[in-house]
């Protein structure tokens, strides 16, 4: 029996538009013996309505804790704005009692009823801080030696730090950086790290959302980066997805590979990046990143 089971939360974009990351997530979570629940009547986290109706985006993420809550299960999501928005949701439910009442009050509606039993936790927290790095170390047997990668930590992974930022000072994050290093790979540093993926103005500001895409990939190629890493199906959508829009508006090729931190893990642990991985999936092809592996391996 697994020492971890969780209600898998993949939100609304990694079933559809981040499908490598869904997929390296599902395999690596198995070979470490760590077992997910889909849930059906699991939608959407809430946080898109957030700034046009309170209430009813507060119903939906509790209708998702709910859920989890009536299978006796914590919720594991792969996004950043989705355990963010599921985690504010649980605190202010559990700190406002009026707010509470009115939420149950829909809840009931629907058979459901938010006690706040169930937790929410963020994959990369889980890894870090409940399988643990020691243990998590022990499953790597080809470290991605040679191999420099850029961390996107992104917004709702550090902010509200109260809340969401575990371990984290969210103006000199580690955790992420950390967990790259166990891989064998080296975490770079770089101008725009903490810079924000531009998905919040995308609807609205497309052309100020892909001029925030071109300007982390370039201080990305500054450092001569092999890839990036990301943890948050959404950010996916905009460095992955959009960065060939943002080439266009900078007039320049970037071609820097956005990995899930779940396809690193899974290289390291030797998993293959096509059959288990997922990594004909991903938009911009990190093929020169595993020829490297490839050739580093050959010579060792």
């Amino acid at each position: 029996m697994s020492k971890f089971k969780f209600a898998l939360f993949l939100g609304c974009n990694a079933p559809v538009r981040t499908l490598n990351y869904d997929r390296a997530t599902r395999v690596v979570l198995s070979k470490l013996d760590v077992e997910v629940v889909d849930q059906d009547e699991f939608a959407c986290c809430g946080y898109p309505l957030e700034s046009a109706d309170h209430l009813t985006a507060i119903t939906m993420g509790a209708r998702n804790l709910a859920v989890a809550e009536r299978e006796g299960l914590d919720i594991l999501a792969i996004c950043s704005a989705c355990s963010g928005s599921l985690m504010r949701t649980r605190s202010m439910l559990i700190e406002d009692e009026e707010l509470r009442k009115d939420v149950n009050e829909r809840l009931a509606k629907m058979g459901l009823e938010f006690t706040g039993k169930s937790k929410v936790r963020h994959i990369m927290r889980f890894f870090h801080e409940d399988y643990g790095m020691e243990e998590l170390k022990k499953h790597v047997v080809r470290p991605l030696d040679g191999v420099k990668v850029a961390v996107h930590y992104g917004c709702h992974y550090l902010k509200p730090s109260e809340i969401v930022g575990g371990p984290d000072n969210p103006e000199m994050p580690h955790t992420v950086d950390e967990l790259v290093d166990l891989t064998g790979a080296e975490s770079v540093d770089y101008t725009e790290r903490l810079l924000c993926c531009g998905g919040a103005i995308l609807g609205y500001r497309e052309r100020d959302s892909q001029l925030l895409i071109a300007k982390k990939m370039q201080s990305i190629l500054d450092v001569e980066a092999d890839c990036m890493e990301m943890h948050c199906a959404f950010c996916g959508v905009m460095y992955d997805g959009n960065q060939k829009a943002a080439e266009r508006i900078a007039d320049k090729k970037f071609k820097v590979p956005v990995l899930p931190y779940t396809q690193l893990l899974g290289l390291a642990m030797g998993l293959d990046p096509y059959e288990d991985l997922g990594f004909k999936l991903n938009r911009v092809k990190a093929k020169d990143l595993l020829a490297k592996l490839e050739e580093v391996g050959s010579e060792s």
